[in-house]
């Protein structure tokens, strides 16, 4: 008997921190497994037994703190909200300042994410392929003083019921806007794939390039490599090999295998999981999700005091130009706002979703903005497939300089067919030139019957040029828009000038300036050069003949006084 209790013990205290959460399980467990019968029987405890134990404590789901309800950007554009969601059971608050890291799993659809919070952090958050996370679902770990943000998956099943084309286009432009929006939240990113494919190399060289371009401090990527059906140490070693180190200049790590880091700008981060269960999962799981943690908790992002509906806010408010088109009152502009959600006011069928049965609406953001249209539209392309084009009006510049011997020209070509010429404005402040481009729709979709997909574009084109090796002024007499091509011309002019005080004494006619510096005007250079000095006043002009033609206005408050000498030609 003392050998049973002694297994069933080791197998309680063995289990993580985050399962001793159901004791009342525990007790139950023992007492089945220490008195079900005669004592000898207690003798056949063994890890089937121990792994029962454990499923008791993890029996409950964990739910998502908070939810950041995002469906779908046609849906934004017609409600012009997006709705916050809290956990009825969940002591996080996502209106109060929190001191945390934010970590973002993205990846495609079916990928593990879900699955990898779960065994990192020893959560029990629903996953499956059934299960599909909606919007952006947080998970706030108060100890560890992180927030994670579980995405939904890139390319999941779309429904084709109606609208299929529009259905289609709008997943990706929803999948591209949530992207987006995680990378500009998130202090560290792990990306999940199965098979490193050339479409996941392709979102990791996004980030990179994003990366790259931000002015805020790089991250370091993870990318974990969930080999779900390896099972196989050598095989999982080899696959291993053939996608990640022999494609990447980078370094193993000493402290386990499938760990690599690639030389990338920044630094991109490989850690691989097996099945669990198999010999290759019980060869490398354990040790890389315990390096996976120490990565995560010893990162140089040290955790910051965060409002996570003012950031979220600040993002998604940055953004909405680049996916919107944004038809705005010109007095009022765009600009999104929060506003909380008062439940004494609604009915109880109106504080919560019906997909989110556990989370009540404590806010929404909402844009003040007359009109909004996604900027993506699907057509059907000669190879039946669903692509799409951006409708709004974004011309790009072709900018090139040409030099001669006064000046550096330097011109701006738009390629902008249907441009009026009272669209183009211009306006110029110091380094800066901003070229504001409208164009009109040439055809009034509401009014017409289409027959083939209309594909138009228009909207208002703004961009800042800065020329940091001015100064240009625009030559207004060679801008012109012609044949659908717009011209805007600068002009520098490259002649050194040189000169002096010197030179410019010297370029003096007849009369002389007033020197303040001088003690008496007699001192001054031009009249030590002079042959006859007169006492008339320096403001009256003189004559060949010593007549005055008259006087002048002097600006000068201390012009001197009628007393005053001047120098008269030499020939008076």
């Amino acid at each position: 008997m003392g050998n049973a209790c002694s297994k069933a013990l080791r197998a309680v205290f063995r289990l993580p921190l985050g399962f001793m959460r159901s004791g009342l399980a525990v007790m139950r467990t023992l007492r089945t497994r220490l008195w079900p019968g005669p004592v000898g029987q207690l003798g056949q405890a063994d890890e089937e037994d121990q792994k029962k134990v454990q499923e008791s404590f993890i029996s409950k789901p964990t739910d998502y703190d908070c939810v950041i309800r995002m469906m779908s950007l046609a849906e934004f554009a017609k409600e012009k909200r997006i709705w916050l969601l809290r956990s009825v059971s969940s002591d996080f608050n996502p209106e109060d300042c929190q001191d945390v890291r934010i970590i973002s799993v993205v990846g495609l659809f079916n990928k593990g994410k879900t699955f990898l919070l779960n065994k990192l952090f020893g959560l029990n958050l629903p996953s499956g392929k059934t299960q599909v996370t909606q919007g952006l679902s947080c998970v706030y770990l108060k100890e560890r003083r992180m927030l994670l943000i579980d995405s939904p998956g890139v390319q999941s099943t779309v429904s084709y019921k109606s609208d299929s084309i529009d259905r289609v286009v709008d997943a990706q432009s929803t999948e591209a806007f949530l992207f987006e929006l995680v990378s500009q939240l998130s202090d560290h990113i792990m990306f999940v794939v199965n098979d490193f494919t050339s479409f996941e190399q392709k979102y990791v060289q996004m980030f990179e390039q994003k990366e790259q371009f931000s002015h805020k401090a790089a991250r370091e990527l993870i990318v974990v490599h969930n080999l779900a059906s390896t099972q196989d140490p050598q095989e999982a070693e080899g696959l291993f090999h053939k996608q990640i180190t022999s494609r990447y200049d980078g370094v193993e790590s000493h402290l386990g295998k499938l760990f690599y880091t690639a030389r990338r700008n920044p630094p991109v981060h490989h850690f691989a999981i097996c099945k669990e269960g198999s010999a290759a999962g019980d060869t490398f799981n354990h040790s890389n999700i315990r390096l996976l943690l120490e990565h995560l908790e010893h990162a140089k992002k040290l955790p910051e005091k965060v409002v996570l509906k003012e950031l979220v806010r600040s993002k998604v408010d940055d953004l909405l130009p680049r996916f919107l088109l944004m038809g705005c009152d010109d007095t009022g502009g765009r600009n999104l706002e929060y506003h909380q959600y008062h439940e004494q006011e609604a009915s109880s069928a109106e504080k919560h979703f019906e997909d989110f049965p556990s989370h009540r609406k404590i806010g929404y953001f909402h844009v003040t903005c007359d009109k909004l249209d996604v900027k993506t539209e699907g057509v059907i392309s000669d190879l039946g497939e669903v692509i799409s084009y951006d409708k709004s009006f974004s011309p790009e510049p072709m900018i090139f300089d040409q030099k001669t011997s006064e000046y550096l020209t330097r011109t701006i070509l738009f390629e902008c067919p249907g441009v009026r010429p009272e669209g183009v404005r211009w306006d110029q402040q110091g380094e800066g030139l901003t070229i504001r481009i409208e164009k009109s729709k040439l055809i009034d979709e509401g009014s017409v019957t289409a027959v083939s997909s209309l594909r138009q574009q228009s909207g208002v084109y703004e961009k800042n040029f800065r020329f940091m090796d001015g100064p240009f002024e625009v030559s207004e007499d060679q801008c012109a828009l012609e044949f659908g091509m717009l011209t805007i011309k600068l002009k520098k002019c490259v002649i050194n000038k040189r000169g002096g005080l010197q030179s410019i004494h010297e370029s003096r006619v007849e009369a002389v300036s007033y020197m303040p510096t001088s003690s008496l005007p007699s001192e001054a250079e031009g009249l030590c050069r002079a042959h006859n000095v007169s006492d008339a006043h320096p403001c009256v002009r003189t004559s060949g003949g010593n007549a005055s033609e008259g006087f002048f206005k002097v600006s000068s408050d201390t012009a001197a006084t009628a007393d005053s000498a001047i120098l008269t030609p030499a020939s008076a």
